[in-house]
């Protein structure tokens, strides 16, 4: 093979991880710096290694650095991970470049879930409630549009069907929202969890959201054999003893789980996993295999720019979920005028 023929290194699967490390360290990096307090490099590694049996840092930069900062950023980048990784997944298992979970309305159905759990009073004393809520939420969500979608070959009606879902549960979250209208200290939790923020997020938000979050990692991965299988055909997934009713079921807990997760530590942040996968196509080859860790790898370092970016705007008041929703509607928007044939 000639050398032309040959893949970029940037492009290959050791370069893809090389340039993902670095850029996410870079990532953090510039992210613990923004900030009140004027911090540097040496500062980190003074917090870090007093952290682990080094010299006392000074109080300030640990209060800072460590007790605020560093779990945000690292939630940050598990829920883009987790976030970036269910798009792909969507994407890969329907075909279809508009899936991922705020598209088809599983963030919306995780929403719901939580805030109907607010409402009841279940998350009360149990912090790992609200993710076992978002969970079920986004599966039965991914369940109904299974169930709905299934088979009809026009990929716009799984777009439908999602918007339809994503409408009927907008209207069920008015309804719980006009019940917590009367509760002032309720509504306002619930409404600020809606507008995705990281905001108030601790070390105890780490831990409790970190296992989940690291078990929706290992089975997204998990499914990118089968979802190359799948692109050859059903009848040659089948032959190869992969069935595309059993990858779904798989798919559904995946994804679930991540959204589901990625709901519960931040609220709703959507479009994340919309627009992170098409960047991965245009880096990395084009198998689930590279895709799914590059939109993790992508939708970290995103989830934590634009969180960065809230921040700096400070004492100005935004939130990540809305910066997003902005950015994501204007990919969309792209995206379909580019696939025409998508919409109609």
């Amino acid at each position: 093979m000639s050398s032309s023929m040959r893949t970029p290194w940037w492009r290959t699967s050791r370069g893809a991880a090389a340039i993902s490390i670095a850029v996410l360290v870079v990532a953090v990096l510039g992210s613990t710096l923004v900030g009140p307090g004027d911090f540097g490099v040496l500062d980190i590694v003074a917090v870090l290694r007093s952290r682990f049996g080094g010299p006392r840092a000074p109080s300030g930069a640990v209060s800072i650095l460590w007790e605020l900062r560093f779990p945000r950023i690292l939630l940050a980048a598990g829920v883009g991970a987790a976030l970036g990784g269910a798009g792909a997944v969507c994407q890969g298992l329907f075909r279809n470049p508009l899936a991922e979970p705020g598209v088809l309305g599983v963030s919306t159905g995780a929403a719901v879930a939580v805030v109907l759990g607010f409402v009841l009073g279940l998350d009360v004393g149990a912090l790992w409630m609200t993710p076992l809520l978002a969970a079920c939420g986004a599966a039965a969500v991914l369940a109904a549009l299974f169930a709905l979608s299934t088979g009809r070959e026009n990929i716009s009606v799984l777009l439908l069907t999602g918007v339809a879902l994503s409408a009927v549960l907008s209207a069920a979250m008015s309804v719980l929202l006009s019940l917590t209208m009367a509760q002032w200290d309720l509504a306002q939790k619930s409404l600020g969890w809606l507008m995705g923020s990281f905001d108030g997020r601790g070390w105890m938000h780490v831990r409790w959201g970190g296992i989940p979050l690291l078990v929706s990692f290992v089975a997204l991965w998990a499914l990118h054999r089968p979802l190359d299988v799948l692109r050859l055909g059903e009848e040659s997934a089948a032959t190869l003893g992969v069935a595309r009713s059993r990858v779904r079921a798989l798919a559904a807990v995946a994804v679930a789980l991540a959204s589901g997760a990625a709901t519960a530590m931040a609220g709703v942040i959507a479009f994340v996993g919309l627009v992170v996968p098409h960047i991965a196509r245009a880096w990395v080859a084009p198998t689930s295999a590279a895709i799914i860790p590059a939109s993790m790898a992508l939708g970290a370092v995103l989830m934590i720019a634009v969180d960065t970016i809230v921040r700096a705007l400070a004492p100005l008041h935004a939130s990540p979920g809305a910066l997003m929703s902005v950015v994501g509607g204007i990919f969309l928007v792209v995206l379909l005028r580019r696939h025409e044939e998508i919409a109609r």
